[in-house]
């Protein structure tokens, strides 16, 4: 029998890790990004970025905020 049978594999370990882990390191992946884009490109050029991601996002997720929006929007005016 082998001593290496007992012992987690390095690539079970890394997988339990980042599953683990994974909300801390998006969050660290996503700051190194715009820390990059900072340095590189400049504070105003990383915002125009930011800006239009943002923008893109919410065209791209607009069904699922017009429902939302249309829910508040109906507890604000149906109150009695």
């Amino acid at each position: 029998m082998n001593g290496s049978d007992s012992k987690p594999d390095l690539k079970e370990l890394l997988i339990q890790f980042i599953f683990n882990y994974r909300s801390e390191i998006t969050g660290a992946l996503l700051g190194l990004i715009l820390a990059v884009l900072i340095f590189t490109i400049g504070v105003f050029k990383t915002l125009v970025i930011l800006t239009f991601t943002i923008i893109g996002f919410l065209i791209g997720n607009r069904e699922d905020l017009n429902k939302d929006v249309v829910k508040i929007l109906d507890r604000v005016f149906n109150k009695q």
